[in-house]
């Protein structure tokens, strides 16, 4: 019965050791995967260490079972020691499939682990990758949008912190809000949800989700449970939730107890607001002298930017530092004050200490920064929730950067009518979808709902005023009522450019005009040539009593240069030349007559012959007398206040006018005006009955008129 007990426990204890075996099996295919991934950094090729592995692994499996039989059973007899080994050799045998298919599994399971470990270490890398702070006026409002804190340097999250503590909460008011939900039931953000937590919640209108003011301010690059940044990246929109008592999202985020991650981000903030009671700041310890005397070199900084500002002078100079003898408007201001204020004096520039001077251009542009902000922070007050409309141009500057000029032209409470610059944008190119996103951005960041615009102000691009695809159009499809007008007095600039185009000794006149301008600005002899025959007319005129005496009467001036851009500047530039035309003439002919002018002595003989042509002088009477026409109702257009019904009048009268001037009576008029000048002025007037014949190509040779007058 001895002998039976015992054979029937040894044949009892071989299928555990076969499952210890196959446990073995599996914790070294287990190890294997974990090892793969180290082994990849080494450059070792997988597919030969899984071989290796496996290999290890069915000559060394054996040791531990047989090491756990020896211990566990007494030994048996050389037969049956023969007949377990034969027994358990063809389990082996039978389980040899399966570990292929382990290793198989493992070699896929590896593969599929290297690529989410990369995927992994990418996006890590981007989370990681760090964003410079570079003032409060660049912070990103749209808290889908905006970085988060963890992303910015360690030394520079404190002043990020407070910049945003500083402009407050993300709370735009909508008149709709984005929809989410099932298509069946759909739900929207509340504006009432603001009053009842408004010292964190905020909304993002480009993913219409709200947020959590204080946990986005005091979050970190630690990723905890599921969802953990629901409130402070992803955003959340389950409204349903909302009014759902005491399972409210909104009260859920804020917890039940002083000690949650949301009160605790309170907390957080408060103390960050509450800097004299920070370690740094207990540690020093600064006299109430010290601190007075820090104040009084601040304001003196920021007095002498505004002052710079205000009159729109350079700060900086070419060599500011202290053996330069100009050191720039800005250092050269705060010396001039020390001349005037020795308590100034005591603590400004030398006397200041290095570290806290405040005059390095970081401190120039945080001050003008400051400005700027508090400007536009007080047009948005003077706006508010009132309809505006907005007026755009874009052009480039020194630097051939594209930049985007944004005018706001509102009511104020006063039923004022009021025009405030807001803006000057940078933007990479001129299309129409560009500026758009850049003009929503920038309204999105400073409050102004897109809803409440009335009125579109541009120039008359195609990238502008385009029907389908235009600015115009763009801004017309969220807000029907935003309706484009473009500027009236640039289109009666353009309708007299263009009809001036047309017409060919118009076209000649205005270059010969800037050709005359040219030459008697040549050089400063001739400058004070003309100075001095004004000097010789106007005593003459006042010796006759052509002229009258009176405070800025009878002043010395100079000739106005038309601008291609400025048609106004046109009248200006024919106006000043009829006024000095015999200051002119007379410079001409001395410098046509002057041997040692060199090569301006043909350019003064060239104007001269211009100048006192009668062709000239026809089309320089007819000009002025048109412009003049015309300048009044240019100047009316170009009123911040326009009465629309006096425009329609000024137009009606500017169109009788000219019709006058085309009739018998009005041309019998100009041509007496014309030859009363030619008189005064010593011009040749040719004899109107002559024949006259048209100058032109072959095609116009043999054309003639009877008279100078039926030209």
């Amino acid at each position: 019965m001895g002998n039976r007990a015992e054979t029937s426990a040894e044949f009892c204890s071989i299928p555990m050791v076969i499952q210890q075996v196959l446990c073995h099996v599996d914790y070294f295919l287990k190890r294997s995967i974990t090892q793969i991934i180290s082994q990849k950094a080494k450059g070792v090729n997988r597919q030969e260490y899984l071989v290796s592995i496996a290999r290890s692994t069915s000559e060394n499996v054996q040791q531990p079972w047989h090491r756990q039989a020896d211990a566990a059973m007494p030994q048996p007899s050389k037969l049956r020691q023969r007949e377990q080994e034969a027994a358990v050799s063809n389990e082996l045998d039978d389980s040899e499939p399966q570990r292929q298919e382990v290793q198989e599994e493992a070699i896929g399971i590896a593969e599929e682990e290297d690529t989410e470990g990369a995927e992994a270490e990418e996006e890590e890398n981007q989370r990681n990758e760090h964003i410079m702070f570079r003032g409060i006026e660049f912070l990103e409002r749209d808290p889908a949008s905006r970085p988060q804190i963890w992303q910015y340097p360690n030394d520079q999250r404190d002043q990020v912190r407070r910049a945003y503590l500083q402009l407050g909460p993300m709370q735009p008011l909508l008149k709709k809000y984005k929809t989410s939900g099932p298509q069946e039931h759909q739900r929207r953000f509340n504006y009432i949800w603001f009053s009842q937590f408004p010292s964190w919640l905020e909304y993002s209108e480009s993913s219409g989700r709200a947020y959590c003011f204080f946990s986005f301010l005091c979050s970190k690059n630690i990723k905890k449970r599921g969802g953990f940044d629901v409130f402070t990246a992803q955003g959340f929109d389950n409204w349903k939730k909302v009014n759902d008592g005491k399972k409210c999202g909104f009260l859920v985020h804020v917890g039940s107890t002083p000690c949650s991650q949301h009160n605790n981000a309170v907390r957080e903030c408060q103390a960050i607001l509450n800097q004299p009671n920070h370690i740094e700041n207990i540690l020093e310890e600064v006299t109430d002298r010290e601190k007075e005397r820090n104040r009084l070199r601040l304001r003196t900084s920021i007095a002498v930017v505004k002052l710079l500002t205000f009159q729109s002078c350079a700060f900086r100079g070419r060599d500011e530092t202290p053996q330069s003898k100009n050191r720039g408007n800005f250092i050269e201001m705060l010396k001039l004050l020390t001349e005037l204020n020795p308590e100034i004096a005591s603590v400004i520039l030398e006397n200041a200490p290095k570290y806290c001077k405040y005059t390095s251009p970081d401190i120039q542009k945080e001050i003008l920064s400051i400005f700027a902000m508090k400007v536009r922070k007080h047009i948005h007050e003077e706006i508010g929730d009132a309809k505006f409309s907005i007026l755009v141009d874009e052009t480039c500057d020194v630097a051939k950067r594209e930049q985007m000029a944004l005018v706001f032209r509102f009511v104020d409470i006063n039923g004022v009518l009021q025009e405030r610059f807001f803006d000057l944008i940078h933007v990479k190119n001129t299309k129409a979808l560009t500026l758009k996103e850049k003009l929503c951005t920038v309204l999105s960041k400073y409050g102004f709902d897109i809803q409440n615009l009335r009125g579109q102000g541009y120039d008359d691009a195609s990238n502008m005023k385009g029907e389908l695809n235009g600015l115009q159009a763009l801004f017309l499809r969220e807000c029907p009522y935003a309706y484009y007008v473009h500027c009236y007095a640039h289109r009666l600039q353009l309708a007299l450019v263009a009809a001036a185009k047309d017409v060919v000794p118009v076209t000649q006149f205005f270059q010969h005009i800037l050709f005359i301008v040219n030459t008697v600005d040549s050089s400063s002899k001739c400058h004070d040539e003309l100075h001095d025959a004004q000097m010789v007319e106007l005593a003459r005129l006042l010796a006759v009593d052509e002229l009258e005496t009176g405070q800025g009467e009878n002043q010395i001036r100079s000739l106005r240069r038309p601008r291609e851009t400025r048609w106004s500047s046109h009248l200006g530039s024919i106006s000043s030349l009829m006024n000095m035309f015999k200051a002119v003439s007379s410079v001409l002919h001395n410098l046509a007559a002057d041997s040692t002018a060199g090569a301006n002595r043909a350019n003064g003989d060239t104007s001269f012959k211009y100048l006192t042509s009668f062709e000239f002088v026809f089309v320089l009477c007819m000009m002025r007398e048109m412009l003049e026409i015309t300048e009044q109702l240019g100047q009316a257009l170009q009123k911040k206040s326009q009465d629309i019904v006096n425009d329609i009048r000024l137009v009606q009268t500017t169109k009788v006018l000219l019709e006058k001037m085309r009739s018998d009576d009005g041309c019998e008029t100009f041509f007496c005006q014309i030859v009363e000048f030619c008189m005064n002025h010593d011009i040749l007037i040719p004899n109107m009955e002559e024949t006259y014949i048209l100058r032109g190509g072959r095609a116009r040779r043999h054309y003639t008129t009877s008279n100078h007058r039926s030209t």
